[in-house]
């Protein structure tokens, strides 16, 4: 069942105000567009909407690249690290496992080589036994 957006907007109370934050608005601009310009026009454009009511909204672009790992925002907009945080730590846990692992290995590949030559000597000691 398709419904015009009207219908829809009409029977939902909260789509009409402006205290929320209900749909996210996707916009792309030109290659050689002033961002910055375009942000300081819609920083407090729900304010100027709502005559000072509504105080706690500010509106910026953001590319969607940085969606993922530049997800969070102090109270002035600034970008905090976000998932970034998380990426690094798990990157310095991975390398330190691997670490470990190598250490392991090597390890392990010493113990081999050396249970190798005892058995290499006895065998020498062995043969050299029953030559004489």
């Amino acid at each position: 069942m398709v419904n015009s957006l009207q219908k829809f907007e009409s029977s939902q109370d909260w789509l009409t105000r402006w205290d929320n934050n209900g749909i996210q608005t996707l916009i792309q601009v030109e290659d050689n567009t002033n961002v910055d310009q375009i942000n300081k026009q819609l920083m407090n454009y729900v304010k100027n909407r709502t005559n000072g009511e509504v105080t706690f909204s500010q509106n910026f672009l953001y590319p969607m690249e940085r969606w993922v790992t530049h997800n969070r925002f102090d109270n002035s907009g600034n970008e905090i690290e976000g998932s970034l945080k998380n990426i690094r730590l798990f990157s310095i846990i991975a390398w330190i496992v691997l670490l470990i692992a190598c250490i392991n290995f090597m390890n392990l590949a010493t113990a081999r080589s050396e249970k190798g030559q005892k058995k290499s000597v006895c065998a020498k000691l062995l043969v050299q036994v029953v030559n004489r």
